[in-house]
């Protein structure tokens, strides 16, 4: 039997070193009078932006470490925590922006990070024992880079040593080994793929072709290998594997475009340009729903003044290194109950989610959302129980992790509303049939009564409790089937099943039931809608070698994409099923600490299920984007069933379970991304292109933006008012919106365009035209 590996997040910080109580602050001193000075000095702008972001998103959280008197496990775990707690320090400050001064500008944003550095460090420093100055890092481990022989130090055994000993994530009780050739391996790898997937974005953005990118998820599939071979005796290792993976992986994606390129991140980008461009967060002004998250609001506007970045960086590269640190949060999760090699497989599940990989760079509200969900797993999976004064700790830290993930993503709120209260609720019911069963994790029930009163407060507070109610309306109805969707694109994808199927049917219905009696005008007979047939790309030598073998490379990327929905679905059910019957053969322990992992995981699944039994419920809440939240409590239970299933046939045949059942699931889990990336495809051609490696695809043609259409946004945005009328197609609609002051009308269609309408065509390829109406 395997032994979970537990990290206590949370312990008292002994107090042992001498010094006095200010004596620590220097180094604090040191870095905040460098940020101001390459702030203020316009000759050290090259620097300005990495030191002031790092020394963003790191100080204040280490210092509210400190000012809480916690000790984390050092390394990653360490470093999550403090990228949360920074951005709610952040989000704090500029909000104190909006009371005071009101305009965010690069002094106010600089001014408001020195007061939230100084009054953090003076709190720290007063609750600290005299003994024991305030120092920002966690703990040396005992394997200390001092303690080595001086020839290892500048060697590889050196570097590892002295990552291990100041950011270290080391098993506990394990003898300290030196570094292996895999560990160095799996981090070099990561890093050749971020270059890879930066080259190949810069590259198919300018119209060449895809080998920098292919190379970049190759590489990644790599890393990911690699790095589970490593995690025994690295784990410090295969975690900084794991967040490379995921950045290029999300470079990938987001760095797609000469501007906006994305769904959601047009109207993100919108309500950011705003606050940008004003200095002032008007929640309650158009795009209310977008406008009450700040945290593409006044976040992003603060780090965009305080950085000096530009404000499309912010969310294509800023935001995404951010976001990288989720997957290790994930690893974290997984390696309390499973071994570390298994719990780097379940990051790779992760990032290996098809949502993950197209979706997640467009959502940049959710990517911040996500980083304080992901700690509060954290914490709340946690193993043990802490005192009195721990208790006190951890109710101050659940209460910034709360309130950051409230005012970051609405959506994100209500599932963990539920999932906590669900989990909660489960546990009750658990001890009402079975007294063995320990008492119920506080946390549960008393983090998710507190979502909800933050949530709705917050909603009450922005203005955007009508969307809130208009989205519980929307679950109702779709629960009881009463299901009547309020926006286009929701009708447009829930009757896509009823119609037919087809999309040309959907289509049809779209144009006669939405757009038609929106415009108030009827098509000319001859004009009528016509989807266009689906993409495919060209079949490779590879895929020509496949179809002569009687495997035509579309069926065979088809099938690639149904194993992996079989892995992430059946995977679940099956662990889910798993966890709950060992939970339930393990209640006659009432000493045991809960962990909560059965009750957030069946909690999880039964979530996934509804929009299977009300399909309506998909339209306020994409169901993929439900599964990518959920695979963090989740992505043990896939591991767990994978590992159950594998075993057993590992022993039937006579081999060691442990290490065939490691290389099979190494296998699948590379085997998922290498599908779900896009990376087999495009070796094999006959398949639907995918936007991180392809110039065309139905996500290119959508959501692509070149510089044409900076170009033609710019001409609108410099020429026109912002109350001119303006009727666009689906994809023009959303350019605008994002990079101009207009909100068109983006019904348009053929045969509905007015007599007295300007009709301006851009022709992209000498064939097609995309037209805009101007009345």
């Amino acid at each position: 039997m395997t032994r979970a590996l537990a990290i206590p997040p949370l312990q008292r910080v002994p107090e042992t070193r001498r010094g006095g109580r200010f004596a620590g602050l220097t180094p604090i001193a040191g870095l905040l009078l460098l940020t101001n000075l390459l702030v203020i000095v316009e000759a050290f702008s090259p620097l300005r932006g990495p030191v002031a972001l790092v020394v963003a998103v790191v100080l204040p959280g280490a210092l509210t470490i400190r000012a809480l008197r916690l000790t984390v496990s050092p390394g990653w775990p360490w470093l999550l925590y403090v990228v949360a707690l920074s951005l709610a320090g952040l989000l704090v400050a500029a909000c104190g922006i909006g009371l005071t001064v009101g305009r965010l500008t690069t002094a106010s944003c600089l001014t408001a990070l020195d007061t939230l550095v100084i009054g953090l460090a003076l709190v720290a420093a007063w609750r600290s024992d005299p003994r024991s100055p305030a120092r920002l890092s966690p703990d040396r481990s005992s394997r200390a880079w001092s303690s080595l022989p001086l020839p290892d130090r500048f060697g590889a055994a050196g570097i590892w040593s002295l990552a291990d000993g100041v950011a270290g994530l080391r098993v506990r009780g394990r003898a300290a080994a030196r570094t292996s050739p895999s560990a160095v391996i799996a981090v070099v790898l990561g890093g050749a793929a971020v270059a890879a997937a930066v080259l190949g974005a810069a590259r198919l953005n300018a119209g060449g072709g895809s080998g920098w990118s292919e190379l970049g998820l190759a590489l990644a599939a790599a890393t990911l290998g690699t790095a589970a071979y490593a995690a025994r005796r690295h784990p410090t290792a295969a975690a900084t594997a794991v967040y490379l993976l995921a950045l290029a992986v999300l470079f990938a994606t987001s760095l797609r475009g000469t501007a906006v390129t994305g769904h959601d991140i047009k109207l993100e980008y919108r309500v950011f340009t705003d606050v940008l461009n004003s200095g002032y967060w008007r929640p309650k002004s158009t795009f209310a729903g977008y406008n009450s998250c700040l945290s593409i609001t006044m976040l992003s506007g603060f780090l965009a003044r305080l950085s000096g970045i530009a404000a499309l960086d912010v969310f294509r590269v800023c935001f995404q290194m951010l976001f990288a640190v989720v997957p290790v949060g994930v690893l974290l999760v997984a390696r309390r109950f499973v071994p570390t090699r298994y719990a780097v497989l379940a990051a790779g599940l992760f990032v290996a989610f098809p949502t993950f990989v197209n979706d997640m760079p467009m959502l940049n509200r959710q990517e911040i959302a996500l980083i304080f969900f992901t700690v509060l797993m954290l914490i709340v999976t946690g193993a043990r129980t802490p005192g009195r004064a721990g208790r006190r700790q951890r109710t101050a830290l659940l209460g910034i992790l709360l309130g950051g993930l409230t005012v970051s993503h609405y959506s994100t709120a209500y599932v963990a509303i539920v999932l906590l209260l669900g989990a909660w609720l489960f546990r009750q019911l658990r001890r009402s049939a079975q007294r063995t069963v320990p008492a119920t994790h506080a946390v549960l029930g008393g983090c998710g009564l507190a979502l909800l009163v933050f949530t709705l407060f917050w909603a009450t507070m922005t203005d955007s409790a009508s969307a809130v109610g208009a989205s519980l309306k929307t679950a109702a109805a779709a629960v009881t089937g009463q299901f009547s969707p309020g926006d286009k694109d929701s009708r447009l994808e829930a009757t896509v099943g009823p119609v037919g199927g087809t999309e040309q049917a959907a289509l049809e219905w779209y144009v006669a039931q939405v757009i038609r009696p929106s415009v108030g005008t009827a098509p000319d007979p001859g004009c009528a809608p016509i989807a266009e047939p689906a993409e495919t790309l060209r079949m490779t030598p590879v895929g020509a070698v496949l179809n002569q073998a009687g495997v035509p490379p579309g069926d065979l990327n088809g099938w690639l994409r149904q194993a992996a929905t079989v892995v992430f679905e059946g995977g679940a059910a099956l662990g889910v099923l798993i966890l709950l019957i060992r939970e339930l053969g393990r209640s006659a322990r009432p000493r045991r600490a809960p962990t909560a992992l059965a009750e957030l995981s069946v909690t999880g699944f039964l979530l996934l299920a509804l929009p299977v039994v009300a399909p309506g419920l998909s339209a306020s809440y994409g169901p993929q984007r439900l599964y990518q939240q959920m695979l963090i409590v989740l992505g043990p239970a896939v591991l767990i069933a994978l590992r159950s299933v594998l075993g057993i046939r590992a022993a039937r045949a006579g081999r060691r379970p442990s290490r065939v059942t490691g290389v099979c699931i190494a296998m699948i889990v590379v085997g998922c991304l290498l599908s779900t990336s896009g990376l087999i495809p495009n070796l094999t051609g006959g398949y639907e292109p995918q936007l991180n490696l392809n110039n065309s695809g139905p996500t290119y043609h959508t959501f692509y933006a070149d510089g044409n259409d900076k170009e033609m946004t710019g001409w609108i945005r410099d020429h026109l008012q912002a109350d001119t009328t303006i009727l666009a197609d689906a994809r023009d609609s959303l350019n605008l919106r994002a990079m101009t002051h207009l909100d068109p009308d983006g019904g348009l269609f053929p045969g509905a365009v007015p007599d007295t309408a300007h009709l301006l065509l851009r022709t992209a390829d000498g064939q097609s035209a995309t037209a805009m109406v101007i009345l």
